[in-house]
């Protein structure tokens, strides 16, 4: 609660273990500006709650851990 998850994103891909990282985000936030900014930080899914069912953010997540 203490720091938005942008900005956490931010700091660990400023770590150099950290920049080829695969990230999913699973948000309430639904802006362009959001999905915008995740893009930027090398965000490989951007998905929001209300608009995903479990099975499709399974299947999103399964997706991403399949690109090499």
């Amino acid at each position: 609660p203490d720091q938005h998850g942008f900005d956490v994103l931010a700091a660990i891909r400023r770590e150099p273990e950290g920049r080829d990282m695969k990230v999913v985000v699973l948000s309430n936030l639904s802006e362009d500006r959001d999905k915008e900014r995740a893009k930027q930080l090398g965000v490989l899914q951007y998905l929001v709650k209300a608009n995903n069912s479990l099975p499709e953010i399974v299947e999103a997540v399964r997706a991403v851990l399949k690109t090499a």
